[in-house]
């Protein structure tokens, strides 16, 4: 098969002229006039496809990508018509364009490397050198198309290749034993992901040094696989390691200490450190847009995680106008279809559901579902992520039914994509499991949300955060189907083990001591459900930025602390619960909604799920009276 054939570029026809056929021409008739015969036309158009690719190399040097890809594909171009493309000089253009184009258009450079590779295995053989790079940049590439298994046993081939041919320690080795441990992580294989980069990170302090730029990368990943095992302490610890490292070697202002930084106010906000998260981001925002500029990638990265951050802390009309920003930039920057462009519209969305504006909530998440299937197809891990999260919108909206059709589809796909254990797949099962409950198929709910727990308990472990929500809905379940002493069996287990993992300061910690205290009040043991729940509404409270949106959480228990104080006797007690609750929504759905407006009761059952104040009957009303 010729190199014309495999590199599949949208060539313009010869009588045009294009500019690439316009230097042929010319090549030719020197050819001719010099008497030059084939092979020397042909080392002529090696040479202009050798000068072309090493200009368009000078001006991503520069800065200047639009005209380096534009060269880079017209040394391509040129390659191809002169029928030099599997030359050197025509391979090294093409590897260099496929470079340009993999990180945002992954899609382009796909078939770019793949024809590559083929024809380097044919004229160079499997286990040459180049031949090996051209596979692991083909691997790369499928990762970031979330093409994971064919990711995965590309670079599983290339690291056994490299062994073999390099040897266990030799730098590329190690580098697609990395590549190799980032496709398990995304085929859901954590455990097996950590094993390798430990390994590999243990290789590269041996070799390398504490601090050499390679170790502290794969320290990096290391944190990341540590973190997605729900390990968040160790995460934490290895990546404040990293960052301190970088700020010594590299300094403040380096773009890997940047990242550094970025990383650890992830990790932060895992541990529900907000506070700390939001101040460590916006220090990294600040010297990104001065270093980088407004629209620079890592600086709109950044911005986004801040976002997030703000939303942890309930700060949700500053996390809106922040995501808004980021996908207006994004939009322009990278066009509409960019997958980053999409995650910042996914993220804008969910931001706009916890604002209570789930008509525009869903209106975007249809509009970013609709363009993901259609840019990456229906199976992507994108497109099905997108889904799940409509799906969410039309449960908050009331439209069960339809939430139902729509997890059952995405749950049997992932079962079909990813597997029966991949976490994602889980995650399916465990949303519909809820949507069961929420249709009063409670049996049914709790025979999937068991089988969800077992799964992942042996996948992720009995203490992994994902583990625990599974078992703390599961608790929620068996209250429902009147089993009350399980369920507070089941819901001490979990609170125990997020204390011992989480802390007890932790946003999860906390509402899962407010699900035992009401089934503690169900059992008849109000004084122990009302001491728990006035501890862990406290403790939320004070996790609450001063003029932040109280979370949602928070109103709950709340409301149920005035029930339980009523019960008890305590009508004082009651009332100063019952107005915060009321405060708290007010905060959250402005007054009308919190005036217990006719019009607006239906949308404040649906938003805050059983919250609306009309529910709490005559705390309402103390709670409109003046002390």
């Amino acid at each position: 098969m010729s190199f014309r054939d495999l590199v599949r570029l949208d060539l313009p026809a010869p009588d045009r002229q294009s500019r690439p056929m316009r230097v042929l021409l010319a090549t030719l008739v020197l050819s001719l006039a010099l008497g030059w015969g084939p092979a020397a036309f042909a080392d002529g158009a090696r040479l202009r496809v050798e000068q072309a690719t090493d200009a368009a190399i000078d001006a991503f040097n520069a800065g200047d990508r639009k005209a380096a890809e534009a060269g880079l594909r017209e040394a391509v171009a040129i390659a191809i018509q002169a029928g030099v493309g599997e030359s050197d000089e025509g391979q090294r253009a093409t590897e260099n364009l496929a470079i340009l184009l993999k990180s945002d258009r992954a899609q382009e450079a796909e078939p770019l490397l793949r024809g590559l590779w083929n024809t380097q295995r044919r004229l160079l053989g499997d286990e040459d050198p180049r031949t090996l790079t051209t596979a692991n940049s083909l691997g790369v590439t499928l990762l970031r198309l979330e093409r994971s298994a064919e990711a995965e046993a590309l670079h599983r081939q290339v690291w056994i290749q490299r062994r073999r041919v390099l040897g266990d320690d030799h730098a590329d080795t190690l580098t697609s034993a990395g590549n190799l441990a980032a496709a398990l992580g995304q085929l859901g294989r954590t455990a097996e992901e950590e094993a390798l980069e430990r390994q590999i990170w243990t290789s590269f302090r041996r070799l390398l040094g504490q601090d050499h730029p390679s170790t502290l990368t794969m320290a990096s990943n290391l944190a990341l696989a540590l973190g997605k095992l729900g390990r968040a302490t160790e995460a934490e610890a290895l990546d404040r390691q990293v960052w301190a490292t970088r700020r010594r070697v590299l300094g403040e202002d380096h773009p890997d200490t940047l990242t550094s930084a970025g990383n650890l106010a992830i990790g932060l906000g895992k541990l529900g450190r907000a506070t700390e998260a939001e101040d460590l981001q916006r220090q990294v925002w600040t010297t990104e847009r001065r270093l980088l500029g407004e629209a620079h990638p890592d600086t709109l990265t950044t911005a986004s995680n801040l976002a997030l951050s703000l939303g942890q802390l309930g700060r949700t009309t500053e996390e809106e106008a922040i995501e808004r920003q980021v996908w207006i930039t994004r939009q322009r920057v990278l066009g509409g279809d960019h997958p980053r462009t999409l995650t910042s519209a996914s993220n804008l969305a969910a931001t706009l559901d916890e604002l209570g504006r789930t008509a525009e909530a869903e209106t975007l998440k249809r509009q970013v579902w609709t363009t993901r299937r259609r840019v990456l197809g229906e199976d992507h891990p994108g497109s099905l992520a997108t889904a799940g999260n409509l799906a969410v919108t039309l449960s908050e909206l009331g439209r069960t039914t339809e939430a139902e059709a729509l997890q059952r589809q995405i749950w049997t796909t992932r079962r079909r994509v990813l597997g029966e254990d991949h976490p994602d797949t889980l995650t399916s099962a465990g949303n519909l499991a809820l949507t069961l409950g929420e249709l009063g198929r409670t049996a049914e709910a709790e025979a999937l949300e068991r089988q969800v727990w077992t799964s992942q308990r042996r996948v992720l472990g009995e203490n992994h955060p994902g583990a625990l929500t599974t078992a703390s809905n599961l608790a929620v379940t068996l209250g429902q189907l009147d089993r009350t002493a399980e369920a507070e069996a089941l819901e001490r287990q979990v609170w125990t083990s997020q204390l011992r993992v989480l802390g007890e300061d932790h946003p999860s910690t906390l509402t899962s001591a407010g699900n035992l205290a009401a089934t503690l009040d169900e059992l008849g043991r109000s004084q122990e459900a009302e001491t728990l729940l006035t501890e862990s509404a406290a403790a939320m409270a004070k996790r609450t930025a001063p003029g932040a949106t109280p979370p949602r959480e928070l109103i709950i228990q709340l409301r149920s602390l005035g029930r339980i104080r009523l019960g008890l006797g305590r009508p004082e007690g009651a009332y100063a619960a019952y107005a915060q609750a009321t405060a708290g929504l007010r905060a959250r759905a402005g007054d009308r909604r919190a005036s217990g407006d006719g019009d607006n009761a239906r949308a404040g059952l649906i938003r805050d799920r059983g919250v609306f104040l009309d529910q709490v009957a005559a705390g309402w009303a103390w709670a409109h009276q003046a002390p």
